[in-house]
């Protein structure tokens, strides 16, 4: 993510904003891709953002005001794969929005 990162920056001006939305599976079937929140850890380090994303989505999963991937959206992922190949799981978005210094 360093690389990207460095990336963003080279283009933006001091004072430029960089914003994300990054899917961020809180819950799986078996961990079904849960794999994802050290992805999203590596994703924040590399900005210089200080958030437990594993606490996050902790936070997530116990706010009842989470807003969840529609089930709509998950049938077009699934692409007519079955459950055992692709299980249901609950998907959030882990918004990141920062500002180029100096």
């Amino acid at each position: 993510h360093a690389e990207l990162v460095s990336s963003i920056a080279s283009v933006l001006r001091p004072g430029g904003l960089s914003i994300h939305a990054v899917d961020l599976t809180c819950r799986g079937v078996n961990g079904f891709l849960e794999s994802q929140i050290p992805l999203c850890q590596s994703f924040l380090a590399a900005h210089g953002v200080r958030e437990n994303v594993g606490a996050l989505a902790q936070r997530m999963l116990e706010d009842v005001e989470t807003y969840w991937l529609p089930v709509t959206m998950y049938q077009q992922w699934r692409r007519g794969r079955p459950f055992g190949q692709y299980p249901w799981r609950l998907v959030g978005t882990m918004n990141v929005v920062c500002r180029r210094l100096g």
